[in-house]
């Protein structure tokens, strides 16, 4: 993959002398191209599911062990 195929979140921080004035800046850059790409594939994973539940007429139902409901068609 080359570099420009990467997303990269950068932070910039001033870097100030005993007076308060700017005199240079830090930069961290973190490459979340990954991160990304795995947050579109569980977005679509469950809009898929989603779809698959709203389609059918059994009663679906996903709880959580508390019990708790987490999807109801």
């Amino acid at each position: 993959m080359e570099i420009a195929d990467r997303l990269l979140d950068t932070r910039y921080s001033p870097l100030r002398d005993e007076d308060g004035q700017v005199t240079g800046a830090t930069t961290v850059c973190v490459d979340i191209t990954e991160r990304m790409r795995a947050e579109e594939e569980l977005r679509a994973n469950h809009n898929l599911l989603t779809s698959v539940l709203e389609g059918v007429t059994d009663a679906i139902f996903v709880k959580d062990e508390d019990c708790r409901y987490l999807m109801v068609n």
